[in-house]
């Protein structure tokens, strides 16, 4: 989720914009046509920048819960499983990555988990009932001892505004009616 810090100076950045346009309204220097053309245009901008951020969040909760599997799975600290997550997704988002990225080390797990790796997917099902999202990831690997594939889960429980752009689309479009998957 976004955090207070950024959610404050996306606040302060619309109230600054919002008082400009009150300004230049009480020195008629527009119609009132302009000036709601323009407010609508600056709240399509805030509504955009929300979105972009829900994008990055859900980016960071997927991408953390791999982290987390290959921390666990390869016993190392989560910052360097989060960086060879980025390798593995072939993240390039500089919002994510560190100055020094990647590095040795992440390289090495990144390196020996493509070899345990099988799939990476993300269920998204609309829950009617209770008016939220089950988001399901799935994490498909080997160890050289099993025969069979390991599948690790995580599931968790999300409000509309919380999912990406492309996953609320499908579920518009589907009337909220099938799961979307990648």
């Amino acid at each position: 989720m976004t955090s207070k810090n950024e959610l404050d100076k996306i606040l302060a950045a619309l109230e600054e914009q919002i008082k400009k346009l009150r300004s230049e309204l009480r020195g008629n220097s527009f119609s009132f046509e302009e000036g709601f053309s323009r407010l609508q245009k600056i709240l399509e901008k805030f509504i955009n920048t929300l979105g972009l951020d829900t994008e990055l969040e859900n980016k960071r909760r997927i991408y953390g819960h791999i982290a987390n599997f290959l921390s666990k799975r390869f016993n190392n600290g989560i910052d360097v499983c989060k960086e060879a997550t980025y390798i593995l997704c072939q993240e390039d988002d500089s919002r994510l990555l560190t100055e020094d990225f990647p590095s040795i080390q992440a390289k090495r797990i990144a390196s020996t988990a493509k070899e345990h790796l099988l799939a990476i997917k993300v269920y998204y099902n609309w829950l009617e009932s209770s008016q939220v999202c089950q988001c399901k990831t799935e994490i498909f690997s080997h160890k050289p001892c099993d025969t069979k594939p390991v599948i690790t889960r995580v599931e968790e429980e999300l409000t509309w505004e919380l999912l990406p752009d492309d996953v609320r689309a499908t579920f518009i479009r589907n009337n909220k009616k099938d799961s979307v998957g990648f």
